[in-house]
This record gives C-alpha cells, sequence and structure tokens, in this order.
C-alpha cells in the first residue's frame, strides 16, 4: 500500500502542476538523467554480487521499488479518488488535505519546456482505505521529462502502517517509461545503474557500467552476465 498511495499522490501533484513555477526544491531533470546516463563503475566478476547486494539494500530502503509499469499505470488510474484533496487556487505552493488526518504540502519548483518539478512534504498524513490507514511523514520531490516518459521520484521519512509498525523509508529512482525503474548504487567508490531483482538464491538484473548495459542472471549455482558488446561474464 506504501507505494500505491505516495506514487498516486504525486500523480495528483502532477496534474494540479499544470502551469507557473516558483522556487526550488528538486534538481533540475538533465542534472538528474546526467547522473544516471553516466555511471562510473566498470562490472567485473569480482564485484557483481557487490553491485547485486548494493541494489538490493537499496530496494529494502525503499520498501521495494521494483514496480511493474503495469502497476504504475494502475496507480496513475486511482489517482483522482478521494485520499488527498488539493485546493490549488491556482497557486504553486499549496497544502492537500489528507483522509486519515495532517496534510501534505506542495511546492511547484519550476515548470519549463524540459520538465516539471515539485517538492512535497508529508506532516504525519493519514491515507485511510480499507479500513486501514497508514501515515507518512517525511518529505521529497518528484522531476518529469516535458519530452520523455521518464521521471525522477525521491522520498525520505517515515510510514507507520495499519499495525501501527513504523519503518524508515529512504529512497531515489528512475522510472524509464518502458517498465524499468533504474537505482543509481555506489561500490568500491564506483556508480552503476540498476534495475531487476537480485537475492543471494537468484537473481535477474540488469546493470548499467561506464561501458554500457550488461544483463545479470542466474542463481547461486552460478550464472552470467552479458555485456553491451556480446562478451560475457560466467558466475
Amino acid at each position: 500500500m506504501f507505494y500505491r498511495v505516495l506514487v498516486a499522490s504525486l500523480f495528483v501533484v502532477w496534474g494540479l502542476s499544470c502551469g507557473g513555477g516558483g522556487g526550488g526544491g528538486a534538481p533540475s531533470y538533465s542534472a538528474l538523467k546526467q547522473k544516471f546516463n553516466n555511471p562510473t563503475g566498470q562490472l567485473k566478476k569480482d564485484n557483481v554480487n557487490q553491485v547485486g547486494q548494493a541494489f538490493a539494500d537499496a530496494e529494502k530502503k525503499g520498501q521495494g521499488i521494483s514496480m511493474t509499469a503495469g502497476a504504475l499505470d494502475e496507480i496513475e488510474s486511482k489517482a483522482s479518488e478521494d485520499p488527498i484533496s488539493c485546493p490549488t487556487n491556482g497557486g504553486t505552493s499549496f497544502t492537500c488535505t489528507c483522509n486519515g488526518g495532517g496534510s501534505l504540502n506542495i511546492s511547484v519548483g519550476s515548470y519549463s519546456a524540459e520538465s516539471v518539478s515539485v517538492a512535497y512534504t508529508y506532516d504525519q498524513c493519514g491515507i485511510s482505505s480499507d479500513n486501514c490507514t497508514v501515515v507518512y511523514n517525511g518529505s521529497g520531490y518528484t522531476v518529469s521529462s516535458q519530452s520523455e516518459q521518464g521521471y525522477f521520484i525521491s522520498y525520505q521519512g517515515t510510514v507507520k502502517d495499519c499495525d501501527g509498525q513504523t519503518v524508515s523509508v529512504d529512497f531515489s529512482y528512475y522510472y524509464d517509461g518502458s517498465g524499468k525503474i533504474w537505482v543509481l548504487v555506489e561500490v568500491g567508490g564506483e556508480t552503476f545503474v540498476v534495475s531487476g531483482y537480485w537475492s543471494e538464491e537468484s537473481y535477474d538484473f540488469y546493470v548499467k557500467d561506464k561501458d554500457g548495459e550488461w544483463h545479470c542472471q542466474g542463481t547461486s549455482a552460478g550464472g552470467s552476465c552479458t555485456g553491451p558488446g556480446g562478451q560475457t561474464i560466467n558466475l
């Protein structure tokens, strides 16, 4: 439910941010894309598992960020429902009321030919659905392109679930519009961009390094990564 509500509320925000532009709060789309398009690391046999583990650790911080395009589409289709009410009154900064108490504060940072950026803060925002209220407390940003299908989303804060358990959440990722969600990870001081699934038992993930894109598949018994030039790393 966490991502369902969080991302849905941000689609609401994008729908409302159709004009004007205010202060900062979020990096530019081009600056973020630059980081994701230019990883500095080189995938090798001795660091594949480290890259996979770094990706898995990032997923844990985000409570499972590998969502499919279908799931995102379903979330977007429900974004017009009732959990969050946002009277904008034509402004670029406004406060939304959450149906379970608290608020979501929105600031449209910029609106240009390149992109639109939105900074947001959940202030004990309770989202109630099916006799369950999830409470969000934290902040982040979304940056979406005007010319591409991709967007960036970031959130740092806490989430209290229906049972009253509070977890810390910290994630940033890029959705490329074709069904992949990419995460920037760091291993040995170098960066890699990763999408897919990795565990100690099995894996099927994509890695972008400084040379291009790799596809790694296998299990704990062995596997391989195929590189941009057809080269193979046997694991």
